[in-house]
């Protein structure tokens, strides 16, 4: 698979997916925020969030989701940067990165909206960085 156009600039194609991993982190961060704020309301947000109202299903959702990413993603940048520095890129470092990015893509609205996918596209999103890591062994 020819990955080569899958580039931003002179990125690295698991640098691209990393910056576009970013950029989807932000989006997670807003969405969880403005999912809260609508649930919540204005006087929640603006004020010290002591009590927080309980979270309609599709927001709870949207939370998990949030904070699935943020557990996960440092470890996927810990690979990027590795990969990276060690020059150990290859076809399937960039297969699984963009693979990885692709499942996380969908991890998030499918978990919104209750799929029962969910779990299989996070298989996938692990699969990957196995894959990866197990390519800076065997690399």
């Amino acid at each position: 698979m020819d990955l080569s156009g899958f580039r931003i600039g002179e990125l690295s194609i698991e640098m691209t997916v990393l910056l576009l991993a970013v950029i989807l982190g932000m989006l997670h961060v807003l969405g969880q925020s403005l999912s809260g704020y609508l649930d919540r309301g204005t006087k929640w947000a603006l004020g010290l969030r002591d009590d927080a109202p309980p979270l309609s299903i599709t927001a709870a959702r949207i939370e998990r989701a949030s904070t699935n990413f943020k557990e996960n993603f440092p470890i996927f940048i810990a690979l990027m940067l590795i990969v990276e520095i060690t020059g150990k890129s290859n076809g399937i470092t960039q297969a699984m990165a963009v693979t990885w990015l692709g499942a996380r893509t969908l991890y998030y609205p499918i978990y919104a909206l209750g799929s029962k996918l969910r779990p299989y596209i996070y298989t996938v999103s692990v699969f990957a960085v196995f894959t990866i890591l197990f390519q800076l062994f065997t690399n």
